[in-house]
């Protein structure tokens, strides 16, 4: 994991991320939905509204509740359907660059989309919703694809890469 490692690094340091327990961090573990949320909202400093969600599966009172309900009124993020957020499902590549781009959108460009996604031989597989948000992080060097050239936008994401991906957008906001 050294090419994450400076991101867990320094996103630990500023409370961002933290580990599964005291001592290990699990980088090769999936990330939830819940999970991702919750470290984007850190990084972004987003206060807790307070507000309650409008989704059926996020009850008031759990761990995640603010975080999803700050980052629903930041216009972050949005459920997956039919009123639910799907807190405990693992997020996937795509959904982690639809969220970075939705906090970034102030400085996103707009860019040709089928230029950006050229080297990625699976680009096909890449939701039609969602290509002009990883075109656009592609461009800006915050997404990169995964065994050569692939992007893999339906595999779950890992706890290394969202570490990656928010140490990388912190950089940028910061730009």
């Amino acid at each position: 994991m050294a090419w994450a490692q400076e991101a867990i690094n320094a996103l630990a340091a500023k409370g961002i991320i933290k580990g599964i327990d005291g001592k290990n961090f699990a980088p090769n573990k999936t990330v939830t939905r819940a999970e991702f949320v919750t470290m984007l909202v850190r990084a972004l400093d987003l206060t807790p509204s307070g507000a309650s969600t409008k989704f059926s599966d996020v009850k008031q009172g759990v761990w995640y509740t603010d975080a999803i309900a700050a980052a629903v009124n930041a216009g972050i993020v949005k459920g997956s359907g039919n009123g639910k957020f799907e807190p405990g499902r693992e997020v996937t590549r795509e959904e982690m660059a639809l969220m970075i781009a939705a906090a970034l959108k102030d400085q996103l460009q707009s860019i040709d989309t089928a230029s950006a996604l050229a080297d990625f031989g699976d680009k096909a597989k890449i939701a039609s919703y969602a290509q002009e948000a990883v075109a656009q992080l592609t461009q800006l060097g915050i997404v990169n694809g995964v065994d050569g050239k692939k992007f893999a936008p339906k595999n779950d994401a890992t706890r290394a890469q969202a570490a990656v991906i928010i140490y990388r957008m912190l950089e940028k906001k910061a730009s």
